[in-house]
């Protein structure tokens, strides 16, 4: 009886809770930041040994209205660097405080994106790391895709909210946090969520191939600068 009692209880707590978050009654708004950077200034479009090309959403005007919508960010920037040594894309999109749930950011990751274009994945991390001389990254998530043709490409993405990675997405041990992504809903309901960045790095190359690359190492270390620091935090909407 005292358990089927807690039970009953814990349910009708999720449920109250779940109905003040979906019907907006959290109050007050909480106060945000605006964004004072862009990503066209914050990150260099001309790369030493690389040629740029600014690379379309989708194939058609229609697809790329569409896709606009879904992700509702503020700022993007979809390009392709390629020499020599080959090539690799950068898609780098922000979205200012309270602009879209980062539960719904994450609906657009590789896993679930790509996958679901027909590629396939054969070699994940859920953290993966890398430094700058003596500055440390943010841990990416890394992943190897494979579509039916056998072409491969390496991923390695961060999606971050308020600066840190959003452990609605996955953790370290490549779980799903509950906690962050109910927490997520509610912040984003009371006025509360910060702003968020999602940048993606694919190449046919492993990275490390690329790593010390000047072009390479250039883009990477303005990325560092922007958002992916572990140390310096800085990012637009940062005084």
């Amino acid at each position: 009886m005292k358990l089927s009692y807690l039970s009953l209880s814990f349910a009708a707590a999720v449920l109250g809770f779940v109905v003040v978050v979906q019907t907006g009654l959290v109050a007050p708004k909480l106060s945000c930041k605006t964004a004072r950077r862009s990503l066209q200034q914050s990150l260099p479009e001309n790369l030493p040994g690389w040629s740029v090309q600014e690379l379309p959403l989708g194939p058609t005007e229609m697809d790329r209205t569409a896709i606009s919508r879904s992700l509702n960010f503020d700022q993007l920037i979809y390009r392709r660097y390629s020499s020599a040594k080959g090539s690799f894309c950068l898609y780098a999109a922000y979205w200012a405080p309270q602009r879209m749930s980062p539960n719904l950011v994450g609906g657009h990751t590789p896993d679930r994106c790509w996958v679901g274009s027909g590629w396939t994945c054969e070699a994940s991390s859920f953290s993966w790391k890398s430094r700058l001389g003596d500055k440390e990254l943010l841990p990416a998530q890394y992943r190897l895709f494979r579509d039916a043709m056998g072409r491969t490409q390496q991923v390695i993405y961060w999606h971050l909210v308020g600066g840190k990675p959003f452990e609605g997405d996955y953790r370290i041990d490549g779980s799903r946090s509950i906690a962050a992504y109910w927490k997520a809903i509610l912040l984003h309901h009371a006025g509360g969520n910060t702003e968020q960045f999602f940048i993606r790095l694919n190449s046919e190359r492993p990275f490390e191939q690329l790593w010390n690359d000047p072009g390479f190492r250039m883009l990477m270390e303005s990325l560092a600068g922007l958002c992916l620091g572990e140390s310096d935090g800085q990012h637009p909407g940062s005084p």
